[in-house]
């Protein structure tokens, strides 16, 4: 093969060369490198052992390297030289030299020994730095161990591909040992929180890398004994894979159960009234801002009703804050109860109380809704053995109309109640413009009638009773009046639908029944005629139990006897509650009281149930005798309808009275069909009971039977 032109071969390296280039590769190494004799003579060195001795390289020839050790270390080194076989390889151990300064350096050397020679080869790399980092290491790792045995937190460590716990510092938890926890342990989670829980750690391993920092979370975790805890869980990531989604994750779970409680407790007491349980100022004030949002963004309404007790500073004085806050108790208790699920109910402080009424669509139904309420409150409250009367003002706003945000809406409910206070107390005030007159009268009707009650404004006036058969005089209806201060006497129809709607009829049938009851027991001491009474019981007063202790006292009271009285109840109270009646109308017959239904043919009573009742007698109502006309030809077809009331009371062996009898002809057509009492102008007027007698002699008192 021809050689390149002008290319010379390279020339041979020397032996000196290659040695030369040796003793510098030699010289540059970073470890200690030497020669020595088989007993552990220095030789030659490189410049690495000044370095780390501080000595100079002519000083340490000859020397045996043990003695260069650290005492304890210079046994291990001549052992190694004399075990250094040729064909045991390589020697390795450790030990400690000492420099010129005094500084203590780890040397891990490594002794081989040429096969050919008297020489050994030694090898000593530095390792000081080395072992103080493992060493640290160490300590840091039991530390570690140390702190988390020690911290009141569960720390575990999960592997988040493999979905399995590496670390957990607790023997069990909750009641659960090691292996049962993990990923299963997100079953033991309530049900409520579970989702929330499972989607914060769904978002901690997705966002990887960029999930930097700690990830709090609380939830409640079901212990194994069926306990209930609450627990504060604290993520971190400890490290990434390459496509950057979490390696694993380290979860350190405390038990907050006890803070929880504190701060419920805490938060009840800066947000409830201990006394009555209900919402304080502070807590109802941010409700009302909440409903005013909520209403402005559906455009709905609602009412705004402040109540305050009258005169309730009186109960403390008297009897002590303690009775004070019984009543206020049983007062919230009350209202709560005759409030709907809707409405808001809040003590704001003392004896003030505001509810706000979510569904008000109209007036009517929220004056329906506040006087329920007074009449509740009206009901008597039993503390100790004393038994409190409590009384009511209400004020009323309304959003919108009244105000578009909360501050005003209770400026102007407080400025309503003011109003309802400075004109007499017990009822409601509106601040309510666009009510209208109507609405409005028959509130301020309602709170007349209120202080009517209380200021024994009501009178009773009778009407005679007269047996067809004799034209005479055997029993007499009481018919309450109203002597009202601006408008004059008042008939029973110009208040008594407003005393209905106020629930007040109650308190105003049991006023009748005992003041008719007491007029009647006078008479006969004073020694007029017998005569029967009939008293009108109302609606809600019949359905109530205590009617018949209601009836019983007002006879002992009076002294009248039971056997002259006829309470009228209407048929629509017997089909309303038919059990409830008839076992009503048995004790009250047993007492010997006899029963009328009154207005009989406007309900619709059932003829079957009509035979269970005990009753004594049924009153035709006055719009059937009004349908036989005022002229002196009456009408066939009414009679013929009153002709078969008349009939079914005859076959029931039930005494018949007609009421509003006004003409000759009425009374003609009604004696003709067998009817047996009546009643009306025809006869008499509704009188005083100083007037009533002297029309009942003109008329003549006739015999009636008191059974």
């Amino acid at each position: 093969m021809l050689e390149p032109p002008d290319q010379s071969a390279p020339e041979p390296q020397t032996a000196d060369e290659d040695i030369m280039r040796r003793m510098r590769f030699f010289s540059l190494a970073h470890e200690l490198l030497a020669t020595t004799d088989l007993d552990g003579h220095l030789r030659d060195m490189n410049q690495a052992w000044a370095s780390c001795l501080g000595l100079n390289l002519a000083d340490l020839v000859g020397v045996a390297l043990p003695s260069l050790l650290h005492p304890e270390d210079q046994l291990c080194a001549s052992e190694a030289f004399s075990c250094n076989a040729p064909t045991q390889g390589v020697v390795h151990f450790e030990a400690r030299c000492a420099s010129a300064t005094g500084e203590i350096c780890l040397i891990a050397w490594s002794l081989s020994r040429d096969p050919q020679g008297q020489i050994c080869y030694l090898i000593g790399r530095d390792i000081t730095a080395q072992r103080q980092m493992e060493r640290a290491l160490r300590e840091s790792e039991l530390r570690f161990h140390q702190l988390v045995d020690a911290s009141l937190d569960a720390v575990c460590v999960l592997d988040v591909r493999e979905k399995r716990v590496l670390f957990f510092n607790r023997a069990e938890f909750c009641g659960y040992r090691q292996d049962e926890l993990g990923m299963a342990a997100l079953d033991y989670i309530h049900s409520d929180d579970r989702q929330h829980v499972r989607d914060h750690y769904r978002r901690l391993f997705l966002r990887g890398l960029e999930a930097t920092g700690a990830h709090v979370i609380e939830y409640r975790f079901w212990r194994r004994d069926g306990g209930l805890e609450w627990i504060h869980s604290r993520s971190t990531v400890l490290g990434c894979d390459h496509d950057g989604m979490p390696r694993q994750v380290v979860v350190m779970l405390r038990l907050i159960t006890d803070r929880k409680h504190s701060q419920q407790l805490l938060d009840y007491q800066a947000h409830y009234d201990p006394v009555t349980g209900l919402p304080n100022r502070f807590a109802f004030t941010d409700r009302l801002e909440q409903q005013v949002v909520a209403a402005r963004a559906v455009a709905n309404t609602f009412a705004l009703c402040m109540i305050d007790l009258d005169h309730f500073s009186q109960i403390n004085d008297s009897l002590g804050h303690t009775a004070g806050d019984e009543v206020l108790a049983q007062v919230a208790d009350r209202l709560r109860q005759t409030l709907g699920p809707t409405d808001l109910l809040s003590r704001l402080g003392g004896d003030e109380f505001a509810v706000i009424l979510q569904e008000a669509p109209s007036a009517a139904q929220i004056a329906q809704t506040a006087l329920r309420l007074l009449a509740m409150l009206e009901e008597p409250i039993t503390i100790g053995s004393h038994e409190l009367f409590v009384s009511a003002s209400m004020g009323i706003s309304l959003y919108p109309s009244d105000g578009l945000d909360a501050t005003t809406l209770l400026k102007h409910a407080d400025s309503a109640l003011y109003r309802a206070k400075a004109t007499g107390r017990n009822g409601v005030s509106w601040f309510v413009p666009e009510l209208g007159r109507a609405t409005l009268a028959r509130l301020e009707l309602g709170n007349q009638l209120r202080r009517a009650i209380t200021q024994r404004q009501f009178e009773l006036h009778y009407q005679p009773q007269i047996c067809l058969a004799t034209g005479r005089v055997i029993g007499v209806e009481s018919l309450i009046r109203w002597h009202h201060p601006e408008r004059g006497l008042l008939p029973p129809g110009q208040f008594i639908p407003v005393a209905e709607e106020s629930y007040l009829m109650s308190r105003i049938s049991a006023w009748v029944l005992q003041e008719a009851c007491r007029q009647a027991a006078a008479w006969h001491h004073a020694g007029y005629p017998r005569l029967r009474l009939a008293v009108n019981i109302s609606a809600r007063q019949f359905e109530r139990d205590d009617v018949i202790q209601l009836v019983s006292a007002a006879l002992w009271q009076s002294g009248f006897d039971p056997s002259w009285l006829d309470l009228e109840i209407t048929e629509s109270v017997l089909m309303h509650d038919p059990e409830g009646s008839a076992r009503r109308i048995i004790q009250l017959r047993a007492m010997g009281v006899r029963i009328a239904i009154d207005d009989f043919g406007t309900g619709y009573s059932s003829l079957a149930y009509l035979q269970r009742f005990p009753v004594d007698t049924l009153k035709i109502d006055r719009s059937f005798v009004a349908a036989l006309g005022n002229d002196s030809e009456v009408q066939r077809g009414p009679s013929a309808l009153i002709q078969a009331i008349i009939a079914l009371a005859h076959s029931l062996h039930l005494t018949v009275v007609a009421e509003g009898v006004e003409t000759p002809a009425q009374h003609a057509l009604l004696r003709e069909l067998g009817c047996d009492e009546a009643q009306g102008y025809l006869f008499a007027y509704p009188l005083p009971a100083d007037d009533l007698w002297a029309i009942v002699q003109t008329l003549g008192v006739g015999i009636a039977d008191s059974r």
